[in-house]
């Protein structure tokens, strides 16, 4: 059954549900299914990648042990940037991580601890991609001229997310015009 539908390990005896080849194909058919798997598998790097390969938002059933293992994120976030969002608190505040993810898509940069926020390289990488990415920074980078002005140039409505005195910035404005 559970070769034909992933989710019926969910009603699989405890002996399917602790098999890792079984536990293994249903992951790769459908990610969600590692919310079944025995919480032994649930930190087993392997069953976990082949679950986030298949849905990044299976990461969420992986064990707090791998959502805080550095090497093992950067190799989730290589399959999917959105596995960002389980990740630990300190690893969502680590740059590199981070990087890795926003590289991959800007909307990362919303997983992204507080401080991180507040980095101009970061933000600049993810403006690079879309000018929107100005809504996921600080409130600081957002009264940055200069950072405003590269997200307005990529994405015009971009300019909602500035601080209110850039708004007024006939400068930008012209900018965002274009």
């Amino acid at each position: 059954a559970i070769g034909q539908d992933a989710r019926a390990l969910e009603f699989a005896a405890d002996q399917l549900r602790v098999h890792r080849p079984t536990v293994l194909k249903a992951v790769q058919q459908d990610g969600w299914a590692l919310e079944f798997a025995a919480s032994e598998l649930q930190a087993d790097r392997d069953i976990v990648l082949a679950a986030v390969r298949s849905d990044p938002q299976a990461m969420q059933f992986a064990s707090s042990e791998l959502c805080g293992d550095r090497d093992f994120l950067l190799d989730a976030v290589r399959a999917h940037w959105e596995c960002l969002k389980y990740a630990s608190a300190d690893l969502r505040g680590d740059f590199g991580v981070v990087l890795r993810a926003v590289r991959q898509n800007w909307q990362a940069l919303q997983f992204a601890a507080e401080g991180l926020r507040g980095k101009r390289e970061l933000l600049l990488e993810a403006i690079r991609q879309d000018g929107m990415a100005l809504k996921f920074a600080s409130e600081g980078l957002r009264a940055d001229r200069g950072v405003v002005a590269a997200a307005v140039q990529r994405e015009s409505w971009a300019l909602r997310y500035a601080a209110d005195h850039l708004r007024a910035d006939s400068g930008l404005l012209a900018v965002a015009a274009q």
